[in-house]
């Protein structure tokens, strides 16, 4: 073996390559850093050929984008509440969003039991939708909100990105078919009460900032991780539809993330 080295997230201090003693064995000495939880994974190169595997010492792993890291939990860490709390059912139906893309969007609306179709409701419009919600349980966080009182019912779309680069990273045809024919069409099969917000991370962090400032919008919130976010005086779908000021309405960009959360995760 020939060298080996930590991967994991700037956040993390310190250096990166591993030590060898006599005895063969491979160590790294890091300062405590400030996060409660790290995502990490180990680097071993021999020869020419490097390989990313896991830390064989630890069992703790989660699945990420960007396949399976170790997870190292430092002192004080716990895991958010939601993950194990009480929780309402509720049920996904799929739809497609046609518009001047190539491809028809595709999307998936979850909305808790007991909300009927025509019942108003605030909407959670989320970029990498599936992915966000296997990864990050969006719709597991919305329903625990809901059940503790935390949150009004609401509905949340889970947007699938057919050709994610092209369409994140600036497409004005994804943008128009998702920030406005895509909400005037979920509008029309679901009721929507309320301003639409936008959620997206890493490079879908940049279509709800581009969906809140987009002229003609039907939202009126965004929630980027790692990223600006903007709010605009805009309407819900329905009414955009309604009413000409909406397209007109102006945005006050913002950041909302300047440092990590708590729990924190990098990685």
């Amino acid at each position: 073996m020939g060298a080996v080295s930590l991967d994991c997230d700037r956040a993390v201090p310190g250096p990166r390559a591993f030590t060898t003693a006599d005895d063969g064995c491979w160590t790294l000495d890091l300062p405590q850093p400030p996060l409660d939880r790290v995502e990490y994974r180990f680097a071993v190169t021999r020869g020419a050929d490097t390989e990313v595997v896991l830390d064989p010492a630890n069992p703790l792993t989660v699945p990420t984008a960007f396949g399976d890291r170790s997870v190292l939990e430092l002192p004080g860490y716990e895991a958010p509440w939601w993950l194990d709390a009480p929780a309402v059912e509720g049920g996904v139906e799929p739809m497609t969003l046609a518009g001047e893309t190539t491809d028809e969007v595709p999307v998936a609306v979850w909305s808790p039991d007991g909300l009927a179709d025509d019942d108003p409701a605030p909407l959670l419009l989320v970029h990498d939708g599936p992915e966000y919600d296997r990864l990050a349980a969006v719709t597991r966080f919305s329903a625990a909100q809901v059940a503790a009182g935390v949150l009004p019912p609401h509905r949340v779309a889970l947007t699938h990105p057919v050709l994610r680069d092209a369409w994140y990273s600036g497409s004005p045809q994804y943008l128009r078919t998702v920030a406005d024919a895509g909400l005037v069409r979920i509008g029309e099969r679901f009721a929507v009460d309320r301003p639409v917000v936008v959620l997206g991370a890493s490079l879908g962090g940049s279509r709800p900032c581009s969906s809140g400032c987009s002229p003609p919008p039907g939202s009126a919130g965004s929630s980027p991780s790692r990223g600006p976010s903007s709010r605009c005086a805009t309407t819900t779908p329905r009414a955009a539809s309604r009413s000409s000021a909406a397209s007109r309405a102006r945005c006050r960009p913002s950041s909302t993330c300047a440092r990590p959360s708590t729990p924190s995760s990098s990685g």
